[in-house]
């Protein structure tokens, strides 16, 4: 490395005038601002090319003027990578969540709607998302549930089972913003993220098929 120089044999060749040119002006002009934290990448000796996290330094001599940069780097390749992946993947998730035509919605730590799809609006008449989030499925249901169970203590003891057991279903009455009934197949999915358990929730209409029973 020592004698060589650094944009030429180390620099990507896509990036070596837009860091050169940064590099040499801020070396000709101590009011060029130089980033003290920054990222770029850099081929190794085999080609490889890796990306390098930069904790930068200007050097001065005793009279204050710009002899060079001191740099210490972090290769986070695959810190990168890793998170491009999961960035990739909570992209095709959300779309698969925004887009499914089952309603689909998201209850948090407090029991209550967090998010959910179009087609959950669409059941239940809603026109935003804001009107969902923050209740409680016993606020979108009759008072009582064709077993006689309260709304109340019914869902409390379906989101506790869901807990417990990671998973259950069961048949629902909810009723809509005009509070016209229909009855969903639900089913309940705890999804832990970063520390928290979710309750991904899947409602399936089977209003026509209760009437034919």
């Amino acid at each position: 490395i020592i004698g060589k120089n650094w944009f030429n044999h180390f620099v990507p060749l896509n990036d070596k005038r837009k860091l050169a040119n940064g590099f040499y002006k801020k070396m000709n002009n101590p009011d060029f601002p130089l980033s003290a934290n920054s990222e770029s990448k850099i081929i190794s000796a085999d080609g490889r090319e890796s990306i390098i996290s930069w904790k930068n330094t200007v050097l001065t001599n005793d009279k204050n003027n710009i002899i060079g940069s001191l740099s210490s780097g972090l290769d986070i390749t695959e810190n990168k990578r890793v998170k491009e992946s999961f960035n990739e993947s909570e992209k095709k998730y959300q779309l698969l969540f925004e887009k499914t035509s089952d309603p689909v919605l998201i209850i948090g730590q407090d029991n209550t709607f967090i998010n959910c799809n179009d087609a959950a609006l669409t059941i239940l008449g809603l026109k935003e998302k804001a009107e969902l989030i923050g209740t409680y499925p016993s606020n979108l249901s009759p008072e009582f549930q064709p077993d006689g169970n309260t709304s109340i203590a019914k869902s409390i003891q379906m989101i506790n089972n869901a807990h417990k057991d990671g998973f259950t279903r069961f048949e629902w009455l909810h009723q809509d913003v005009n509070n016209e009934p229909f009855f969903v197949d639900v089913s309940l999915t705890v999804i832990p993220i970063s520390g928290i358990d979710y309750l991904y929730v899947v409602w399936r209409n089977i209003t026509e098929k209760k009437k034919q029973d």
